[in-house]
């Protein structure tokens, strides 16, 4: 293969403020009202992150693996949690 790897640096800057948010929420009001807002905002990413979904199709299709939904919003989730 003879892609030239992806730049993944400062790709979730314009989120700053959900990212924000997402801290402010999990500091004031604890972890389960955190998890339960990134429950939803998982959802959203899963449907209307375009760019994301094509390079974890692409990652999964590498390995082998077929992508639903489900796979998108676990990548997503997971990914907000690690925040």
């Amino acid at each position: 293969m003879d892609k030239k790897p992806r730049n993944w640096t400062s790709q979730y800057g314009e989120n700053n403020i959900g990212n924000r948010l997402f801290l402010f929420i999990l500091s004031v009001f604890g972890l389960k009202p955190a998890y339960f807002v990134l429950f939803f905002a998982g959802i959203q990413y899963a449907l209307l992150d375009k760019k994301s979904k094509k390079a974890i199709k692409e990652f999964r299709t590498r390995l082998g693996l077929k992508t639903s939904f489900l796979d998108y919003y676990r990548h997503f989730y997971s990914f907000g949690m690690s925040l």
